[in-house]
């Protein structure tokens, strides 16, 4: 019904200020209603511009308005609708990974981002925050990584975003990788502060690389992985089991065949 009417007072109005009023009052009073963006395209005779601001105002006044209840049902729709209305519009892709995941819906966020990626690649908070939603929301830390180091290759980015990179790219347990990439970093870091603490990160990843090898080697002999670290000791292919240079409370485990700091 709502679309109906929608139609009849695009095809039926002038191409004026009174006609895109009309398309703003079917979104006032149609609120469960979100114009599909590809029909818009088809009616809105090159104000493509102009529908784009009234979509966002609505989406403004439906975060507003349910800001207290943060019931964001229909969010993901309205932010998909004004990016396909105007790919290159910055901030329904900001709204969309700040609000999107902090209601469950952090796949949209990543679906809706994925367009701004390839509208404004210069826009390097896109890659950031995706990285941030991965990381945190999604727990996929290879894409989180990914995305970070995406991030990293843009003019103005935080300088934080090659680290996080690293970090992600560790937490996949790709310590190798890892490893290289703070070498790489070290090599490229003026502040001291942050170069110390690289140094120390640095050797984290060998005494994983180291451990594994070990692992790896152990598995060539007896066709099996050790339960325990201590096992390695034992036969001789490590002297120690080394300390963690950064938090030297925690120890290397073996956790389901995985080397981690516990």
């Amino acid at each position: 019904m709502a679309l109906t009417l929608f139609l009849g007072i695009v095809f039926s109005q002038r191409h004026s200020f009174e006609h895109q009023k009309k398309v703003f009052d079917i979104l006032e009073d149609n609120p469960l209603f979100v114009p599909d963006a590809k029909i818009l395209k088809q009616v809105t005779f090159g104000f493509d511009n102009l529908i784009t601001d009234l979509v966002w105002l609505r989406i403004v006044q439906y975060v507003g308005g349910n800001a207290r209840s943060s019931n964001y049902d229909l969010l993901g729709e309205y932010l998909e609708s004004v990016t396909d209305l105007d790919p290159k519009f910055y901030m329904p892709y900001f709204v969309a990974q700040l609000l999107l995941p902090e209601v469950q819906h952090a796949e949209k966020a990543i679906l809706i981002s994925e367009k701004g990626l390839k509208s404004l690649p210069e826009r390097w908070k896109i890659p950031f925050y995706m990285g941030y939603i991965y990381y945190y929301y999604l727990e996929d830390y290879e894409k989180g990584a990914e995305m970070y180091e995406k991030a990293s290759q843009i003019p103005g980015v935080l300088s934080s975003a090659k680290r996080m990179a690293i970090n992600l790219t560790s937490k996949a347990n790709k310590h190798l990788l890892a490893l290289n990439m703070w070498i790489e970093a070290y090599e490229n870091e003026k502040i001291s502060n942050v170069k110390k603490l690289i140094a120390q990160k640095i050797i984290r990843e060998k005494n994983y690389v180291d451990l594994e090898k070990a692992m790896k080697k152990y598995f060539e002999i007896y066709n099996a992985y050790p339960q325990k670290l201590e096992e390695l000791i034992t036969v001789g292919l490590i002297s120690e089991i080394p300390f963690d240079p950064i938090e030297n409370h925690k120890n290397y485990v073996i956790e389901d065949g995985i080397i981690i700091l516990k």
